[in-house]
């Protein structure tokens, strides 16, 4: 059943979400090591992962609605996207640090990750991805 459900996902979304993944994993192990167990930064890498993964989302379903517009249309509809992108990564951070720093630092650090999965994806689609399929 989750082997159906992941077949009728996009491939990229899913390489992309299994990279955001392993590398908030990555930096909430290494955070927490490094802050001492402090649990305001695993808090912020979980709430920074959930936000990416969601961002992720986000960003799929705005190319899908463009390829059938015209280009002025279709260029004012991903300007406003992806504004709307930039203010949820940006709440997110102010919620963070009025929580605390280091959940503001865990924030940060795990919506770095949708950078980093993009840079993994090639990787990440031979050695991950296709093996689940």
């Amino acid at each position: 059943m989750i082997k159906k459900k992941l077949k009728s996902m996009n491939e990229t979304l899913l390489d992309l979400i299994i990279g955001i993944i392993i590398y908030g994993v990555l930096v909430g192990v290494l955070g927490m090591i490094t802050s001492k167990g402090n649990p305001f930064f695993l808090l912020g890498v979980v709430a920074g992962t959930i936000v990416a993964i969601g961002l992720m989302f986000h960003m799929l379903y705005s190319i899908d609605g463009v390829l059938d517009m015209d280009p002025k249309t279709a260029n004012t509809y991903m300007m406003k996207r992806a504004f709307l992108r930039f203010l949820i990564m940006a709440v997110t951070a102010v919620i963070a640090i009025k929580i605390h720093f280091l959940c503001f630092l865990g924030v940060i650090l795990a919506l770095m990750g949708i950078k980093i999965s993009a840079l993994m994806q090639r990787f990440i689609n031979r050695y991950i991805t296709k093996k689940i399929i």
